[in-house]
């Protein structure tokens, strides 16, 4: 995740003028789209041959079957990944930290260099993340 927050950053600003906020954002689109996806497809595949089976025996297309049929089926069964997968991003954006991107952990830092308390900061920060973890849990 670094890797593709500072090569967004870094790389890509010297062809395409991209803010840190945005090339943070973009890292964090795409390498959690990926996992998006492959959620889908794990839900998708886990529906039975038989469902599929079933609705091209009553005359249903392949397009009309994967909309009444399948996709129901699938966004049930992929809520929890889904779930998942958001709260591993919410921690995954304190990286973009990196490429100077305003955000909780780089306030926390500012703040730990300026007052010098870097153990009551990051307990603070520790405890701000575990509150979004449980909001959104």
């Amino acid at each position: 995740m670094i890797v593709q927050i500072m090569f967004l950053y870094f790389g890509i600003t010297q062809l395409i003028v991209l803010s840190g906020f945005w090339a943070g954002a973009i890292a964090l689109a795409i390498h959690n789209g990926a996992y998006i996806a492959e959620i889908f497809r794990g839900s998708i595949q886990e529906i039975d041959r038989g469902q599929r089976d079933a609705s091209s025996s009553l005359g249903m297309t392949r397009a009309q079957s994967m909309r009444r049929i399948i996709f129901p089926q699938t966004l049930k069964r992929s809520i929890p990944p889904l779930c998942n997968q958001f709260i591993i991003t919410l921690k995954d954006s304190s990286l973009v930290y990196i490429i100077s991107v305003p955000e909780l952990f780089a306030m926390a830092n500012r703040e730990a260099a300026q007052s010098h308390q870097s153990l009551e900061t990051f307990l603070v920060v520790g405890v701000y993340y575990l509150v979004l973890v449980m909001i959104f849990t």
